[in-house]
């Protein structure tokens, strides 16, 4: 009898619990654009290099420096719940989780965990952002050759 009933509740909850799963894993990855920018001061100054893309240079931090220098871009999938990570030009890896997506005001938002794991495998910066989609949100201060590596990070779904 106790066995019929274990039975019973393990197929309850696989009818309800496996249509969450299902949605979960049909859910598209959020797709996310990574732009890195190393920001120095120069004498004379050298401006902003025309390849970082027009909606990364209004958001360029100017305390960081007056010499921004395109240095790559790359576009990421990151999986609902599934860290993925990108090496950046300094060693350093930048580790995305897509959380959430979350509605409201007629714009969708994402919920982004992000980690920044330096060269030698330490964790120096860990947060969890809401972006809205397509938004950039910059990241900055690693030390990189003459200047910081200023990272510029855009997802949408």
């Amino acid at each position: 009898m106790i066995r019929i009933r274990a039975i019973h509740l393990a197929l309850l909850l696989m009818g309800v619990l496996a249509p969450v799963a299902a949605h979960a894993q049909s859910e598209p990855p959020a797709k996310c654009t990574l732009v890195e920018v190393l920001a120095s001061f120069q004498k004379p100054k050298g401006g902003v290099d025309p390849k970082i893309p027009a909606s990364v240079r209004s958001s360029l931090p100017t305390d960081q420096g007056d010499t921004f220098e395109f240095l790559a871009q790359r576009a990421v999938a990151a999986a609902r719940g599934k860290p993925v990570s990108a090496k950046l030009a300094n060693g350093d890896a930048l580790e995305l989780t897509y959380k959430e997506r979350l509605a409201g005001d007629g714009k969708a938002r994402l919920r982004m965990g992000v980690r920044l794991i330096d060269a030698s495998g330490r964790l120096a910066v860990e947060s969890i952002i809401v972006m809205e989609d397509g938004a950039f949100v910059i990241y900055g201060g690693s030390i990189h050759k003459n200047g910081k590596l200023v990272v510029a990070l855009s997802c949408t779904l």
